[in-house]
């Protein structure tokens, strides 16, 4: 009864400590696979695929018949940012995604990995004052919905 007491007690920290960790700061140079988004910008994104990687991502710049990623990283009324995304590939993308917050150099992990469903937009919202989002390890995967937001503060 005491060790069951005791892990209840302690379970709310040890999942803060964990969540924490998404956030460290990642050094993006050694990042591969990657394309940057900046505050205010409207974006499509196209790609080459290795099996179920995507790689090479890239702005579209025109028309295009193979599978796309487009979004807008903009602005609340409350001054929130928000980063919303659809994907047309018939699969759900998985990525990971970093952030650097106005007037700062140094980025932090803002996920473990988001999934975008085919043809399902998803938005993201977040309080802290982010300038810049690098999204990066784009993956096609056959799962279903499982976890689709990890929005969570960044702290800075």
């Amino acid at each position: 009864m005491k060790a069951t007491r005791l892990a209840l007690l302690l379970l709310p920290l040890i999942c803060c400590t964990s969540a924490r960790a998404e956030y460290e700061p990642i050094d993006i140079t050694h990042v591969r696979d990657k394309i940057k988004i900046r505050f205010h910008q409207k974006f499509a994104i196209v790609f080459d695929q290795r099996g179920n990687h995507l790689v090479n991502p890239r702005l579209l710049t025109t028309s295009t018949k193979q599978p796309y990623i487009v979004g807008e990283f903009t602005g609340t009324p409350k001054g929130n940012r928000m980063l919303m995304l659809q994907s047309t590939f018939p699969k759900m993308v998985r990525y990971h995604a970093a952030a650097r917050g106005q007037g700062r150099r140094d980025w932090h992990r803002v996920n473990r990995m988001y999934g975008l469903l085919p043809n399902v937009a998803s938005a993201e919202g977040f309080g802290d004052p982010i300038e810049e989002f690098v999204l990066y390890d784009f993956t096609l995967t056959n799962e279903k919905l499982n976890q689709n937001s990890t929005n969570e503060t960044i702290g800075w």
